[in-house]
């Protein structure tokens, strides 16, 4: 009798081995069939990260571009020039020692009103 006690507990064994592996292969299967696209395209549980990654990316990039030195302390405290003079120098090219404005606006002016620079105009206004 004891033989077949052995015999019925190691079928017994065996029967769950072979039922954990095939519940195991199952749910991977599930699993893998759930991350397939479907008719409606991708499921809402798992969007397309790495289009998301490139947007995110391309947006950064474009915000460090546009950011002026007025929006980046750092870059503020270490530049000397004002902002409307800093502007004036991208659009003229004017130079006045520590900052740039406009012939016009200070046309008979010795220093700068914004820095008190002394105002040195090396060409004329184009406006």
């Amino acid at each position: 009798m004891s033989a077949r006690v052995v015999v019925f507990f190691l079928g017994a064994a065996i029967g769950a081995v072979i039922a954990a592996i095939t519940t195991y292969r199952e749910t991977k299967r599930r699993q893998a069939q759930d991350l397939r696209p479907g008719p409606d395209g991708p499921p809402p549980d798992f969007p397309d990260l790495d289009a998301k990654l490139k947007d995110i990316d391309a947006r950064e990039t474009e915000l460090r571009r546009r950011q002026t030195p007025q929006d980046d302390p750092a870059k503020k405290a270490s530049d000397p020039t004002c902002d409307v003079c800093e502007s004036m120098e991208a659009k003229f090219g004017l130079s006045c020692g520590h900052c740039r404005l406009c012939p016009k606006c200070v046309s008979d002016l010795k220093r700068c009103p914004k820095c008190l620079g002394p105002v040195e105009w090396p060409v004329d206004c184009v406006e």
